[in-house]
């Protein structure tokens, strides 16, 4: 059953540096929400006992620093990929998400928390929640 609140936005280019209380480690964002981010290639994270992780969400001219705790995480062979939910969201993250969740053609580059490139946004179909 689907449990999704917000639509999920395909991203490119953003990168995550993630700190788990114990360690640090990178990834890449996969796609986003008001409320959530997907982080592929997390390849060092150990699904500790972590309930709270501080991460920076970083590319095309942004930077967000937030609080987010692991919600699921799947792994195939070295590949690891982590959902988590934004606990505290950071001033100008929901204008971010707001101008990439844009499906109707309409020009985002207007958007200030985009830079100087585009990030094209291709909404993805629900995922259900692992």
């Amino acid at each position: 059953m689907e449990k999704r609140k917000h639509q999920r936005v395909q991203v490119e280019d953003l990168l995550v540096d993630i700190a788990d209380g114990t360690g640090f480690f990178q990834g890449q964002v996969s796609d986003i929400s008001q409320t959530g981010i997907c982080v592929t290639d997390a390849s060092k994270y150990t699904n500790g006992d972590t309930e709270q992780m501080t991460i920076m969400v970083s590319g095309k001219g942004v930077d967000f620093k937030m609080n987010v705790r692991p919600r699921w995480y799947t792994h195939g062979g070295e590949r690891k990929t982590l959902g988590v939910e934004i606990t505290v969201r950071p001033m100008g993250w929901s204008e971010f998400v707001t101008g990439l969740e844009s499906d109707s053609g309409e020009d985002v580059s207007n958007n200030p928390y985009l830079g100087a490139e585009n990030i094209k946004p291709t909404p993805i179909e629900s995922q259900t929640e692992k």
